[in-house]
């Protein structure tokens, strides 16, 4: 009997001392944040967190983070839920990757227990729309495909002397400004796209450009200085 009771206390203090596992993340919102993807940037997030009975998290603590995606992420935290009481480093990686011309589609990626990946599928460039014209209207040549650059911001019209703009108007001299040489002497260069003030996930944007204009293009900016100072 004697012997009986000391194994079941030996096997109790086994049980009482054995390291419990730890606890993994079971659900939860964990998103990209919109800052981040509007500036492009991808990080990693490593927290300690702490889990109570019911896996929710009572204590985050971040060990290396990113503000942009930290903070984020412990405002996020308030949804996650764990499978029980206890501590445990969470890692968090936010990547982007480039692929088609689809919209913007997110999902999250499990490596392994407590790591998870936040993929960010943008589009590679945004293609052409409807019918586009196939011959340039100032040089007669066919058009050919290029994915450009898309930059982003206002450009700001150079007004000249009213007589210049004149003259300009009555096709007798180049224009000073780089939109009105877009319409008047290059109309079909498309080294680049405006994209508007408000900054949008797609880098390139297909365009269907005239060789004749690009090439005009470039002597019009070195004999204008274009853009100022250069």
């Amino acid at each position: 009997m004697n012997m009986l009771r000391s194994s079941v206390l030996l096997l109790m203090c086994q049980l009482a001392v054995a390291p419990q596992a730890e606890p993994e993340f079971l659900s939860g919102q964990i998103t990209y944040p919109l800052l981040a993807q509007r500036a492009r940037q991808e990080g990693d997030v490593i927290v300690e967190i702490t889990s109570d009975s019911e896996g929710k998290v009572t204590e985050f603590r971040p060990i290396s983070a990113h503000p942009l995606f930290g903070r984020f992420a412990e405002t996020q935290s308030a949804t996650w839920r764990f499978s029980g009481k206890g501590k445990v480093t969470l890692y968090v990686s936010y990547r982007r990757v480039s692929k088609g011309t689809q919209p913007l589609q997110e999902s999250v990626v499990r490596d392994g227990p407590n790591r998870l990946t936040v993929l960010l599928v943008y589009p590679e460039y945004f293609p052409a729309h409807g019918q586009h014209p196939t011959k340039c209207t100032r040089h007669g040549c066919n058009l050919e495909r290029d994915l450009v650059p898309v930059v982003y911001g206002l450009v700001l019209p150079r007004r000249g002397p009213i007589f210049k703009r004149l003259l300009v108007f009555l096709h007798l001299t180049e224009p000073d400004d780089y939109l009105e040489a877009c319409k008047r002497v290059f109309p079909f260069a498309y080294s680049v796209a405006f994209g508007g003030c408000i900054i949008q996930e797609y880098p390139k944007e297909e365009v269907f450009y005239c060789r004749l204009c690009r090439e005009r293009e470039v002597r019009w900016k070195r004999d204008h200085r274009w853009p100022a100072g250069k």
